[in-house]
């Protein structure tokens, strides 16, 4: 017999029993799928896809030291600095195979921390420096970026607050024969106290605690024994 041809109230139940059914399919199905999306600790799991850190930033790799702030930038693209007086002194190391003599070593780490000090001081000024200021701290393409970047600021009235540090530095190349001698650095760099303002105060950029990158600094040793940082770049993957 079929459902058509049994009374009114068993095809009633019927409906009911077949409605009652298909929702606990649905109710099953559902929590498969809540189960299947959480980690084996029962944490929920996400995609990390996109979020590539700088300076810890979670965001996109950092502009160079001194770069002018975009307010649209992702964070950690404030310029750079040293670390604030009586701070504990950043780790030095050189990678393996890496033989530099400690003289020039000591050398470059100093006129490095140097150019990111200096750059924070220039960039905290709301005055433009002198090319001789400028020309003090970088050579190359680091001292035409440091040029356009006070330039911007100067022009838009900006400057910076807060001292970011310098965590870490690593030698990773060192050629004494070229001319002028060269060695790069890979500076890790926390920029999450720095703050960049207009002349009436508002933040146009705030620092945050993902404000660090990997800062690769490239050094040229001048006739009178400085080392200049000629050019500023980065990692894919600027995290340190």
């Amino acid at each position: 017999m079929s459902v058509t041809d049994q009374p009114a109230g068993n095809r009633k139940r019927f409906w009911t029993i077949l409605t009652i059914a298909a929702l606990l399919v649905v109710l099953v199905a559902v929590v498969v799928a809540v189960q299947l999306g959480r980690g084996p600790d029962g944490a929920q799991t996400t995609s990390n896809t996109g979020t590539a850190a700088a300076g810890g930033t979670g965001t996109a790799v950092p502009s160079p030291a001194g770069a002018s702030p975009d307010p649209s930038a992702p964070a950690g693209t404030a310029p750079t600095g040293a670390a604030p007086t009586g701070a504990a002194a950043a780790p030095v190391s050189a990678a393996p195979g890496i033989a530099i003599p400690p003289a020039d070593q000591q050398a470059a780490v100093q006129d490095m921390d140097a150019f990111v000090s200096g750059s924070a001081a220039i960039m905290a000024a709301q005055t433009q420096p002198s090319d001789a200021e400028l020309a003090a701290l970088a050579t190359g393409s680091a001292l035409g970026s440091l040029q356009a970047d006070t330039a911007e600021f100067a022009k838009n009235g900006w400057h910076q607050e807060g001292q970011p540090t310098v965590v870490s530095t690593n030698v990773v190349a060192y050629d004494p024969a070229a001319a002028p001698p060269q060695l790069t650095l890979n500076v890790c760099i926390d920029s999450s106290k720095v703050n960049i303002l207009t002349a009436a105060g508002d933040a146009v950029r705030t620092g945050t605690d993902k404000d660090r990158s990997l800062n690769i600094l490239t050094l040229n040793r001048s006739d009178d024994g400085k080392w200049l940082v000629s050019r500023v770049s980065f990692p894919d993957d600027p995290t340190c």
